[in-house]
């Protein structure tokens, strides 16, 4: 997969917020009862409430033109080590899949659990003209002779569909309504500027937008935790994932006595 470069020049201080939907919404979706919904249903002679499409499963068709397929994976995602005292945990890459959502789901964890939680970090993507990149300098994701033949503009080929040119997706065929969904973010890097951190409770899912820059899962407490990963790929390495390498150690998420997590006894 490609890996890219930032290295931002002070210390970025990111602090922790709840994560809500509303919050969340620039990122992506998230899952949880609802409690109540116009869209509800119930189901199963009475003894069960469906919420229907709660969050989007989209994949774009690829430069390449090799189709994706949906995927079930399992990730155990073990906890991540902490600074200052487990107060702060650095950010060393953001990772973002060009073309699929991505949804990680926590099993086996309650809500209420203190000794296991998680981090979600995200970034908003930056535009070509603003993300401080010489954009010839990245090595092309394809062999030269590719580029013609799949029309990707611009100098060199990048994954990426430019933002708000991509609107229908590869999986057109669904029912979901995609209209409301967080389009694909265009081919810049991430915005560490506006970088967020969201903790996360047992009972919380979350769904990352289409080409959306995240962090790796951070777990944090005493054990590691299950996640059902539900994403499209085509293993076209370049069009399933692209890391960023952030340098120096100066992206810092504040977690302060989050980070000090310890089991009920």
């Amino acid at each position: 997969m490609p890996q890219y470069k930032s290295s931002p020049a002070a210390l970025i201080s990111i602090p922790v917020s709840p994560l809500t939907p509303a919050a969340f919404a620039p990122f992506g979706t998230i899952i949880e009862n609802p409690r109540s919904a116009p869209t509800s249903a119930t189901v199963n002679q009475g003894t069960a409430e469906k919420y229907p499409e709660i969050s989007p499963f989209i994949s774009y068709a690829a430069p390449s033109g090799k189709s994706a397929s949906g995927r079930l994976n399992l990730f155990v995602c073990n906890p991540r080590k902490l600074g200052d005292n487990g107060r702060t945990f650095t950010v060393h890459i953001l990772e973002r899949h060009p073309y699929t959502t991505q949804t990680f789901i926590p099993i086996g964890l309650d809500k209420s659990d203190p000794a296991r939680k998680y981090l979600v970090i995200v970034a908003p993507t930056l535009d070509l003209a603003s993300d401080g990149v010489k954009h010839a300098s990245r090595p092309p994701p394809y062999p030269l002779k590719e580029k013609k033949r799949v029309g990707i503009r611009g100098s060199p080929p990048y994954p990426v569909p430019p933002h708000g040119t991509v609107d229908t997706p590869e999986t057109e065929d669904s029912t979901l309504d995609t209209s409301g969904t967080v389009k694909p973010k265009g081919r810049g890097l991430p915005d560490l500027s506006n970088i967020r951190a969201f903790m996360c409770r047992g009972d919380q899912a979350v769904t990352y937008g289409v080409g959306t820059w995240h962090a790796p899962m951070v777990v944090l407490g005493e054990g590691p935790i299950e996640f059902v990963v539900v994403m499209h790929e085509n293993g076209v390495p370049v069009e399933d994932c692209e890391e960023c390498e952030i340098e120096g150690g100066r992206v810092k998420v504040e977690i302060g006595d989050q980070g000090q997590i310890k089991a009920k006894l």
